[in-house]
Order: C-alpha cells, then sequence, then structure tokens
C-alpha cells in the first residue's frame, strides 16, 4: 500500500487553474525551490506554511 501524499500535484492544479504563477504563490511565505518539490510530492510542507500558500 503505498501512503504517498499528492496534496502538491492537487495544489498545483488549482494554482495552474487560476493562473498562478509558482513566484507569485510563493510568494515570502516559502521558497519557490521548495514549492516546486511540494508540489512535485517529492516533500512535505508543515499545515502553518499550507495554510498560508492557500490564502
Amino acid at each position: 500500500m503505498d501512503n504517498k501524499s499528492e496534496y502538491g500535484k492537487i495544489f498545483k492544479q488549482l494554482c495552474l487553474e487560476r493562473g498562478l504563477r509558482l513566484k507569485e504563490v510563493a510568494g515570502d511565505i516559502i521558497s519557490t525551490q521548495t514549492l516546486r518539490c511540494f508540489e512535485a510530492d517529492e516533500m512535505s510542507i508543515i499545515l502553518v506554511v499550507f495554510e498560508k500558500l492557500l490564502l
């Protein structure tokens, strides 16, 4: 059983649908490299950071 999360891919799809660029989403909250890794589901981020990205 694979427990790998796909939150990053879902988040990326939402951003693409809204026409948001990686740099715009990351802002001063997180580095673009970290966000890129999260969107590729290569790493996770803490909930507080995820909530800020959603705003």
